[in-house]
């Protein structure tokens, strides 16, 4: 699977520490089923591990896929700022 990443998630990703293999890892886990919700549409939620701890207090990220050959990592967000992603989109 080829797996993209726009300049913002990248940037964002490199200042939480989270590397490459662990972004391909989280993707290719989808294949079997292994993702937290289907929103339809081909986007998925995802639960990323914070280096060194794990999934539950990790990142929450949205997989856009394209018949399963193709992954694009566009949005992550930590479980405490859900509150304010949730108020952004009541907003828009």
């Amino acid at each position: 699977m080829k797996i993209y990443k726009n300049r913002t998630f990248d940037r964002w990703a490199r200042k939480e520490g989270l590397k490459n293999l662990s972004l391909c890892n989280a993707v290719n886990e989808m294949a079997p089923g292994l993702y937290d919700a289907d929103l339809g549409g081909g986007l998925f939620k995802k639960r990323i591990a914070k280096p060194g701890k794990g999934k539950s207090g990790g990142f929450r990220t949205l997989i856009a896929t394209n018949n399963e050959d193709v992954g694009f990592l566009f949005l992550a967000f930590q479980k405490t700022n859900a509150v304010t992603l949730t108020h952004m989109k009541k907003k828009l």
